[in-house]
Order: structure tokens, then C-alpha cells, then sequence
């Protein structure tokens, strides 16, 4: 018993070693006539890939208007750093296009509900998304989409990653005793086969 809860006890140890929280640069302020892209290096190695990953997003504000929307999505522009492209203060997710083509997930919407309202705020990935984000992450960097729909202030640090990782899945390879047993019927029906040929 006692080596079973040591064996427990090593390998929650090595399950939370390799646990990993990282700030993430955004801009300070958010303007309703720009949607944003940030360029996120997780530095996975090859072998591995994320099971867990929460996002957090801490003290935004609303600074205009009474009420507010800021868009959140995951996506696969391999474009390292923070963009800014003009949106023309268009209403809805910028981002929709890339939802639509298969080129990002939509992880979430926060509505503030009155200016000067300040809101913090996690999102956690469930299996599909996950899925995406190791195949956008693939070749090193995924990038997080934010839309906002009316004008936002941030702090430096708002935002923080916290995800594990696992060994790959390997691809399933059939046991030996299958493929033996496999071979055996195989050998023995050309033995009967090669048989019936000698006896006609």
C-alpha cells in the first residue's frame, strides 16, 4: 500500500512539474476602431502537447459608452507580436471571416455592461479547442484574437497563460501476439491451400 501512495505521490509530483504560467503583451488601451492580434510562443517541444490551458484576463475597463463588448478568439495567423488592424469601428467580431474558413475558433464573448465598469475573467479550453490549439501551435505560434466593440483600458500585465503539457499519443501499433496469430492463420491457409492443389 504504502508504495502504491509513494507511486501516486511521484507522479502527481511530475504531472505538476510540468505546469507553466507566462504573462502575455497587449496593449494598454483597446480602441472600438481597431480589432487586435497577438502572437503567442508557448516553446511546446516537439514530443509534447497542451492538455490544459487557461486564459486570464485581469481588471479590463470599459472607458466609452454605456455598454460594451469585447471579442475573444483563437487563431491561426502564425504572426508573431501584437497587430492592430483597422476595423472601422464595425460592430460584431472582426474575426468572423477566420471563424467562418476554418482558420480560428471563437473562444468567447464579455459583455461590460456600463462605462468604467472594470472586469476580470478566465476561459479555459475545452477538448475542441484544445484540438486547434495544438494544430495552430504546430508551427510555434497561435495567436489570440480581441475585437473590441467600444474603447477598453488594460493594464501592463491583464493578461496570463497557465497550461500542462503531455507526451504526444503515439499512433496505435497492433500487439505481437496479434500480428503472430494473424500470420499463423495466414501461413496455415497456404499450407491447405498449397494441399488441395497437390491432391487435384
Amino acid at each position: 500500500m504504502k508504495k502504491l501512495i509513494l507511486v501516486g505521490v511521484t507522479i502527481g509530483i511530475a504531472s505538476l512539474a510540468q505546469a507553466t504560467s507566462i504573462t502575455v503583451s497587449t496593449p494598454t488601451t483597446l480602441s472600438g476602431n481597431d480589432a487586435y492580434t497577438v502572437g503567442i510562443d508557448l516553446s511546446v517541444p516537439a514530443n509534447q502537447q497542451i492538455n490544459s490551458l487557461t486564459i486570464s484576463f485581469d481588471d479590463i475597463q470599459l472607458t466609452s459608452v454605456p455598454k460594451g463588448y469585447l471579442y475573444i478568439d483563437l487563431l491561426n495567423l502564425n504572426i508573431p507580436g501584437i497587430q492592430a488592424v483597422s476595423d472601422g469601428d464595425k460592430s460584431g467580431d472582426y474575426f468572423l471571416s477566420y471563424l467562418n474558413s476554418g482558420q480560428g475558433v471563437a473562444l468567447g464573448t464579455e459583455v461590460f455592461n456600463s462605462k468604467n465598469e472594470t472586469l476580470s475573467f478566465s476561459i479555459t479550453f475545452n477538448a475542441d479547442e484544445l484540438a486547434a490549439l495544438n494544430l495552430y501551435a504546430a508551427d510555434g505560434i497561435f495567436d489570440l484574437g480581441i475585437d473590441p466593440d467600444c474603447s477598453f483600458k488594460l493594464p501592463k500585465s491583464c493578461c496570463s497563460i497557465s497550461y500542462t503539457t503531455c507526451p504526444k499519443t503515439p499512433p496505435h501499433v497492433p500487439d505481437t501476439a496479434s500480428t503472430a496469430g494473424l500470420l499463423g492463420v495466414g501461413f496455415i491457409g497456404l499450407l491447405l491451400f498449397r494441399r488441395k492443389l497437390a491432391l487435384s
